[in-house]
């Protein structure tokens, strides 16, 4: 790791017992230790699929699955390149991801495009957390356009899973919401 330090560093209690672990976002990766977990003898870490650790836009964790152990979520910027077409400039889609720990692994259990740009231009979705039977329900919702309309927006709606993230909802799509529940081992669609 080197001289650096991590961009994001707290505690909370994301695995092991019932004492906290530590979370650190050091470059890329997501790492997590303390006490409690792996007999406080070894870490766990998953390094995030984006290009460079500035597009870590924020971090933090809450309990979403309801077990009493909270998730690491982080909202994120994944750069594209355009198409010749639109001119060939950066197509930067923004993402939320969130991570658990099973067993003594860290895994992505839901990642999902928040909003899409290219210049001026964009997309913004929003996210709820939705009280749910048991822990809460990830709702995402079309929000704004900006730049953009139905007739200018230069891109296929997305209707399934595009690079590993659950779609983006327009505002003028047909999906009002998109709403996902915990099976076990990760968000799906309901």
């Amino acid at each position: 790791v080197g001289a650096s330090k991590p961009r994001f560093d707290f505690v909370t209690d994301v695995a092991g017992d019932s004492g906290p672990e530590r979370v650190l976002i050091h470059e890329r990766d997501v790492v997590v230790f303390g006490k409690g977990f792996r007999e406080g003898t070894s870490y766990a870490f998953i390094t995030a699929g984006v290009a460079s650790p500035k597009d870590i836009l924020d971090a933090t964790a809450r309990d979403l699955t309801g077990d009493g152990k909270a998730e690491i979520i982080l909202r994120a910027v994944l750069h594209a390149k355009a198409s010749k077409e639109l001119g060939g400039d950066t197509v930067d889609r923004h993402a939320l991801f969130v991570y658990s720990v099973q067993g003594d692994k860290l895994v992505r259990i839901f990642a999902a495009e928040t909003g899409r740009a290219l210049g001026k231009d964009q997309v913004l979705g929003a996210v709820a957390f939705e009280p749910d039977k048991r822990g809460y329900a990830i709702e995402l919702r079309p929000a704004r356009a900006v730049g953009w309309n139905e007739k200018t927006y230069p891109f296929p709606p997305d209707t399934t899973t595009a690079g590993g993230l659950e779609p983006l909802l327009l505002p003028w799509g047909d999906q009002a919401t998109r709403r996902y529940r915990f099976n076990g081992s990760a968000f799906t669609l309901e």
